[in-house]
């Protein structure tokens, strides 16, 4: 097991990826979530604190084309939960678990996005009073929606990563088999540099890294952000 900026180093195109884990000590939960675009329309974005949420905004309105897929919250919290995605299944599983059903039952109602490279959706849940998590994929499987889940204890020092796409720059796969494992360090500043320098240059428009203390609650947010609003 290596950290997971040596393994972005080598991808050019991994699309959007999650990960969820541990600090060596322990003592928090860590969380990340990246995007990465290669139109003009997928670069034209930042991600943007909302109270204990993330939510993605527009660098400029007037280039704007389309905002399918592109505008959603990859990370909102409900109770002790925290929900992280690559789509606007944030919100489906926000209202599900609001309304006390699962994780697993509010992606049950979605497929993989309907675009040219039929993304797929990747999610995560965390608990906040333990630490355990879990990750789900979507994607098309055929003419089908294929639904895998993971669930897991956390363990010091490791993550578990997901991405929408295997990391070809020509013509990107859909991520295949399990999570991937990956350490962690306890410096967050150290971690999120690391990340976001490993991330393709070309490719590269917003990631997000947040350290929560699982005793004391304390989160610490480190946002990335290849443009700015003027």
């Amino acid at each position: 097991m290596y950290r997971l900026n040596d393994y972005l180093k080598g991808i050019n195109y991994p699309g959007r990826g999650v990960f969820i884990g541990a600090t060596p000590d322990g003592v928090s939960i860590v969380v990340g979530y990246f995007i990465m675009g290669r139109s003009e329309n997928s670069r034209n974005r930042i991600l943007i604190p909302e109270n204990k949420a993330i939510k993605i905004g527009i660098v400029d309105e007037s280039k704007l084309v389309d905002s399918s897929f592109i505008l959603y919250y990859p990370i909102r919290v409900c109770g002790n939960m925290l929900i992280v995605t690559n789509g606007d299944q944030t919100d489906t599983v926000y209202e599900y678990i609001r309304g006390g059903h699962s994780f697993e039952a509010a992606l049950r109602t979605r497929n993989y996005e309907e675009d040219t490279l039929l993304t797929p959706r990747i999610s995560g849940l965390v608990d906040l009073v333990d630490g355990s998590f879990r990750l789900a994929i979507i994607q098309a499987d055929g003419n089908s929606c294929s639904r895998y889940f993971y669930e897991y204890e956390p363990k010091p020092g490791e993550v578990r990563y997901i991405s929408t796409y295997d990391g070809s720059n020509s013509d990107p796969k859909p991520f295949v088999g399990e999570p991937k494992a990956f350490k962690t360090i306890d410096d967050i500043d150290e971690f999120g540099a690391s990340i976001w320098d490993a991330l393709n240059e070309d490719n590269k428009v917003s990631f997000v890294l947040k350290y929560i203390n699982l005793e004391t609650k304390e989160t610490f947010d480190r946002v990335y952000n290849r443009y700015s609003r003027e």
